[in-house]
């Protein structure tokens, strides 16, 4: 440790703590009482780490043991200047029985780290304006230094990933950084990347002349080199006019190297060989980041070494001179003194340039199922039950693309029976025994002998996706409120089958492309057997079911099939029956079977100042249940909506929504779809009339 007095020391150290005090409510305290502490910052982690020892031997801080208050801390030293040393949230609290209290926690970005981005759209808004809007929602801060970009014509997430990792993605795009400063502030910017040192490491060179006096001493110098993540070459699979091509290169610098790792990567937004070559190469740059990394340990300066700077260094001991990257710091003090833990790497190698993939929300094409099933260019590729496979595909792919999922779920069907609807290593499709002698079967006991097959997990698979677990053909045997029947239950229907051959898959982990041939092996079993199978479904999948997948859908995008607009609401439309409990509203329910179908406006329209109620979310309970609101268009119409899911019409309020702009989405609970008959739409308009003399009064 350094001096015995540094002037960031525990002593000097000041720390403000939020909580729930007594009866008093949230409010700000601060404690003197520091016996040490450490914190770090980094910029290449999403969280920085912080922990403090505090002396409460009178129990006079013991609020902050209770259950349900959260803590808040800011710390800073009173050293040549006030320095900000965190602004954090507590994670863990631990006492002990001499008095000593540890807080440990991470700083305010932890907020946005572990909250999860709802699934939604937004449309026409920069990405600065964005994450401010709902770091300020969060809480998270209410200080920003974001640097401003163009406007994205669409800001998109599909509730896979966190705030943080949503944030952080916008601004990767814009080739820019995101990083939360000690003294609370929420910053994006580039890497600074000058040959002009802010500060100056080691001893000065005789040449230094007046940027001697700048050499701050260093105590301790840990040098670390690693090669693991290395790679020789790299192999990137890309689609390009229906085909999956490859392209490939190698790292020159290791070609005397005993070990060259080769690495297969898959790229969607990559279709040509240019691009392709561009992918190989960045993989090769980010086997690189952070390979060189040096520590250097230096005393109380009274002030904090930050991240996002030039280091000057020389130590001529180690012959370590030129110029770092400073990529962060851990500073940590207690009563034998204190350390500040400076981290260095090279300059254009210090923090990966990777920009994180966009969630493939757009894979899975819009509109009814029935109306996909018809469309002739994908059914012309899918030889029998089309229609079941396209709403397995949707209902269970998750965050895996949809062309994929599909693709693979018909391969699997082509494996497993050959699109044939029969027992296991049976040759006879299933049909029901109505006493009529039928392809050499003469009687029950000869119908129940050809199709029994509740033998558990050693043999009976049934059906299209030969489904064997007894637990799953029972699930199939449900499907529409079934009973539960070896021989007459749902699990012999093609469509019951497919759509639980599809949910077994996503339970595997189908529903995560990092993790779906692992689950498609899962599905036949395990050990060499199961992984040979996953080997045969991924090559039929590669060379013949996924291209022709994927043609078929961009056929049917042509055949406008799949209008990639989900449910539009027009200005006029004829209409069925009455909205209970508002006169005058004749209504329509636009249905569509798909979970999370989207709805948008013909004309432009806004919340209508003559509705007397705010947006408000009636409980699906119910039978009536959703979120419930009423716009006026520009032409005069006025919409009345309900059962609308996973959206919150009260950001709308007062803010008119653009010509074809997002309203809302349907439900993605199957549950609640049944609690209103049916997954739709309910809109009601004094403006639609009633076709013909049938009218009744609404």
């Amino acid at each position: 440790m350094a001096e015995k007095n540094p002037t960031l020391a525990p002593e000097k150290v000041r720390a403000v703590i939020t909580t729930n005090w007594g009866k008093s409510g949230y409010r700000p305290v601060p404690v003197r009482s520091i016996e040490s502490y450490m914190v770090e910052s980094n910029l290449d982690q999403d969280s920085d780490n912080f922990s403090i020892v505090i002396g409460d031997p009178q129990n006079i801080l013991n609020d902050l043991l209770n259950r349900d208050n959260e803590i808040r801390v800011q710390l800073f030293g009173v050293g040549l200047d006030v320095s900000y040393l965190l602004t954090g949230i507590v994670d863990d609290v631990d006492k002990v029985e001499d008095g000593r209290i540890t807080l440990t926690g991470r700083d305010n970005s932890s907020i946005a780290a572990d909250t999860t981005a709802e699934a939604e759209k937004w449309r026409g808004c920069r990405a600065n304006d964005f994450i401010e809007e709902r770091a300020r929602r969060l809480g998270v801060t209410t200080r920003f230094n974001l640097a401003p970009g163009p406007t994205k014509k669409t800001i998109k997430t599909d509730g896979s990933e966190s705030e943080w990792e949503l944030w952080y993605r916008l601004l990767r795009k814009e080739k820019q950084w995101l990083w939360f400063s000690s003294d609370g502030w929420l910053t994006s910017g580039t890497l600074k990347q000058g040959d002009v040192p802010d500060y100056y490491f080691g001893t000065p060179p005789v040449s230094s002349g007046s940027a001697a006096t700048q050499y701050i001493p260093v105590e301790r110098v840990a040098y670390k080199k690693t090669t693991q993540s290395r790679v020789g070459t790299v192999m990137c699979f890309y689609h390009s006019g229906g085909r999956i091509e490859s392209e490939q290169d190698s790292d020159p610098l290791l070609d005397e190297w005993m070990k060259r790792p080769l690495k297969y990567i898959e790229d969607k937004n990559v279709h040509s060989v240019k691009a392709a070559r561009k992918a190989v190469w960045e993989e090769i740059y980010e086997g690189k980041v952070g390979a060189l990394e040096i520590q250097v340990s230096i005393p109380d300066l009274g002030k904090i070494i930050r991240q996002n700077r030039i280091a000057q260094l020389n130590i001529p001991e180690m012959d370590l001179r030129g110029q770092w990257f400073v990529v962060g710091s851990k500073i940590s003090a207690d009563e034998s003194g204190f350390m500040q833990e400076v981290r260095l790497r090279e300059k254009g190698y210090s923090v990966t340039r990777r920009v994180p993939t966009d969630p493939q929300t757009q894979t899975e094409p819009s509109g009814n199922p029935e109306d996909i099933a018809k469309c002739k260019s994908l059914c012309d590729v899918i030889p029998r039950w089309c229609q079941y496979f396209v709403n397995a595909a949707h209902q269970h792919s998750g965050n895996t693309p949809y062309d994929l999922f599909l693709a693979t779920l018909v391969a699997m069907c082509q494996k497993e029976s050959g699109f044939r609807n029969v027992r296991q290593s049976g040759t006879i499709e299933w049909f029901e025994w109505d006493g009529t002698p039928k392809h050499g079967i003469n009687s029950l006991s000869e119908w129940k002998g050809t199709f029994a097959n509740d033998h558990g997990e050693s043999g009976g698979g049934v059906g299209p996706m030969q489904l064997t677990t007894q637990d799953f053909k029972e699930r199939a045997d449900q499907f529409a409120g079934g009973k539960v029947n070896e021989f007459f239950g749902n699990r012999w229907l093609p469509e019951a089958n497919i759509m639980e051959g599809a949910a077994v898959l996503n339970g595997k982990g189908g529903n995560r492309e990092e993790t779906f041939w692992a689950a498609v092996k899962a599905y036949n079993g395990a050990g060499d057997a199961a992984e040979a199978y996953m080997q045969t479904i991924r090559r039929r999948v590669a060379q013949d079911w996924l291209p022709k997948v994927q043609g078929g859908i961009s056929a049917c995008v042509e055949e406008k099939v799949f209008t990639g607009k989900g449910i539009t609401i027009p200005r006029m439309h004829d209409t069925t029956h009455c909205t209970s409990g508002l006169p005058g509203f004749n209504a329509y329910d636009f249905m569509n079977d798909i979970g999370g179908t989207e709805v948008f406006m013909e004309e432009e329209a806004q919340a209508d100042p003559d509705y007397g109620q705010p947006p408000h979310l009636i409980d699906w309970r119910s039978g009536y249940g959703g979120w419930t609101f009423q716009l006026k268009g520009r032409s005069g119409t006025k919409y009345w909506f309900t059962h609308l899911d996973d959206t919150d019409p009260r950001r709308y309020h007062g803010q008119p929504i653009p010509a074809g702009g997002y309203v809302g989405r349907l439900t993605r609970d199957s549950h609640k779809a049944q609690l209103i008959n049916g997954n739709h739409v309910h809109v009601g308009s004094p403006s639609w009339p009633y076709p013909g003399d049938d009218a009744p009064n609404c």
